[in-house]
């Protein structure tokens, strides 16, 4: 049992840091949920207002308020969901923009997403328009020749559907192609409230912005393509109701009440969308101290800093011990003074960060070897195709070992047939030969072995092969089959794609690809180098019994290799600004993360001489 803590005497007993920390995830999810709902119904109340006082007055306890909120929340709550399945602190780089279009189109969870933004989209037009009494989408079809002739379909409410379904689509694609399911942790840490209160004049500039960009698109798509969408449709219903395939009353393309309510239709989506992104970023973002409320902090957050398996806890983890190492002058009194287990919390908290540290400095130098494998560029040696020179001349003699004046023994033909040479022995790996499969008509036959009673009764024929198996040999080949097929078809592709300038964009692995996908978790590492760099310089004065003083050394020695490795990264990268066929100016190249490395790569000169 360890001992009380001295800060916090009446702590709860020790538990996992992982424990710890999905409960207090578990709260930020209900949080968002709740906040969430609070910003829906105040856009319903904002985008339903009028000029009247009572009218407003009346909106906010009104049941059609009520019942648009429930409405439109639903499917921002399933989003929600998904953006918490999505979410990484890691980035997935891929090798070529090519390679990560394939990624997110050979995932599930991509067309999940796609669908749940066009589910929202759809529900959300359809509520905003309901909510107004607009007579766009009271009713589906129109009736040009009286109630008992023949219907024809909206286009007002196919342009509706359209936009919606557009506007969810290409919200969805901005969200993988910004990666917005990656969380970006602010630098500067505000309270929840002044953190949503500071993105709110952001939220509302990209929705209107974004809103502008979709009703474009629709307009432009219908007026090409909203003849052929309308017969589609009008064919497909035509199998079960009577119905024009062409319209008699058309689509007004000047109709500005129609477009200004289609334009904030697509804002009040579109802010909707980003408040799920925002309010999600704040919470999630925010940093836990979950390792205060134990006894013993020092190993709750040590073995949050081992959870290689969670990465979200380990960035918690180590977004904690950042904060203590530099603004937490207790905490780190307690971590100095905690020699009594071990390891000591200080050797378990610098071994985790070293770890990070030397993990990213063995793959910046195994990058930067790589192109010594192979030619300037990084690509594999090209063997050489010429004739090997030998070494002896074609028409020089040279001594033989035999005796050349040696009578061979001559064979007639007739003896060959008579007594033949026994066939040759062939290895079961290498197959069988046509000598054995053709019997010698020439041979003496053998006698044949008699059967006897007890073979005859015992003896059980040989066994043939399982079907099972030749099934199982069958499947393997068609296997086999369909990935020489693909093999054969990317590398067709591939080169179709090299003759084309934008195909060499697509396949370009550049040096900037490279780089983020070195420093894809970039946040930990330099949460790793800067507290180990705080820690160290704080111990000088603070560490009252010298357990850091005898690991100086090897902390010096990690942060100078893993500083001299970016350096040499930068000085001559391992593609160069040419790489794959797109030329860029040397100078205009600027790889953030590394200088972001180098920044947070320091010691304080605590030491001064004695260093």
């Amino acid at each position: 049992m360890p001992p009380p803590h001295p800060l916090r005497p009446h702590a709860v007993p020790t538990v996992a840091y992982f424990r710890a920390c999905q409960s207090s995830l578990n709260r930020r999810i209900i949080d968002v949920a709740a906040v969430l709902l609070l910003f829906v119904y105040g856009l319903v109340l904002l985008f339903q207002a009028r000029l009247g006082i009572f009218g407003n007055i009346y909106n906010i306890v009104s049941f059609k308020t009520i019942f648009y909120t429930i409405t439109i929340y639903v499917p921002l709550a399933l989003l929600v969901i998904a953006r918490k399945a999505l979410m990484t602190v890691e980035r997935s780089v891929q090798p070529s923009l090519l390679m990560s279009i394939f990624a997110h189109l050979a995932d599930a969870r991509t067309w999940t997403l796609l669908g749940l933004y066009m589910l929202s989209g759809l529900v959300i037009g359809v509520s905003y328009f309901s909510m107004h009494g607009e007579k766009y989408v009271k009713s589906v079809f129109l009736y040009p020749e009286g109630k008992h002739g023949a219907a024809q379909l909206s286009e007002q409410i196919i342009f509706i559907v359209l936009h919606n379904l557009g506007l969810g689509a290409a919200y969805g694609i901005y969200h993988l192609v910004q990666e917005r399911y990656y969380l970006r942790f602010p630098v500067i840490q505000q309270t929840q409230s002044w953190a949503i209160k500071g993105r709110l004049p952001t939220v509302a500039a990209n929705s209107a912005r974004f809103a502008g960009y979709a009703f474009a698109a629709a307009y432009v798509v219908f007026f090409f393509f909203g003849r052929m969408i309308y017969r589609y449709q009008a064919g497909f219903l035509g199998y079960f109701i009577t119905i024009l395939r062409s319209p008699v009353i058309r689509f007004r393309w000047f109709d500005f009440h129609l477009f200004f309510r289609t334009f904030l239709n697509g804002m009040f989506a579109a802010t909707c969308w980003e408040l799920v992104d925002q309010i999600f970023d704040v919470f999630f973002t925010e940093p836990t101290y979950v390792s205060d409320e134990v006894a013993d902090s020092n190993g709750c957050l040590a073995s949050g800093l081992k959870l290689a398996d969670k990465p979200y806890f380990r960035a918690l983890a180590f977004l904690e011990l950042w904060n203590i190492s530099k603004y937490n002058k207790q905490r780190r009194t307690i971590l100095f003074c905690d020699i009594l287990s071990a390891p000591t919390a200080w050797q378990q908290v610098s071994c985790e960060c070293m770890k990070v540290v030397n993990e990213l400095t063995v793959e910046l130098e195994n990058e930067f070897k790589k192109p010594e494998e192979g030619s300037s560029n990084g690509t594999l040696p090209v063997p050489d195709s010429r004739p090997t020179q030998h070494t002896t001349g074609g028409n020089k003699l040279s001594a033989v070992s035999t005796n050349i004046f040696l009578t061979k023994n001559k064979t007639s033909l007739l003896d060959k047939l008579k007594d033949p040479a026994p066939p040759p022995r062939i290895d079961a790996a290498a197959g069988s030969s046509a000598s054995e499969a053709v019997p010698n008509i020439f041979r003496k036959s053998e006698r044949a072995p008699s059967l006897q009673p007890d073979n005859f009764l015992f003896e059980s024929p040989p066994r043939q092969q399982p079907t099972s198996l030749l099934t199982e040999e069958a499947k393997r080949q068609g296997v086999e089959y369909t990935k020489k097929q693909l093999h054969d078809a990317v590398v067709l592709l591939k080169g179709h794609l090299e003759g084309r300038a934008w195909g060499r964009i697509l396949l370009a692995n550049t040096i900037e690809r490279r780089t983020r996908h070195l420093f894809r978790n970039l946040q930990v590492q330099i949460w790793a180098i800067e507290a180990l760099s705080c820690l160290t310089a704080a111990s000088y004065r603070e560490d009252e019994y010298g357990s850091v003083q005898r690991d100086i050394p090897k902390v010096i020695e990690c942060l100078l290799a893993c500083l001299m490795a970016i350096e040499a990264y930068l000085q001559r990268p391992p593609l160069g600004p040419g790489a794959g066929g797109i030329k860029t100016n040397p100078h205009q190249m600027l790889m953030r993360e590394p200088h972001a490395v180098v920044q947070g790569t320091f010691l304080c000169d605590s030491f001064g001489r004695g260093l």
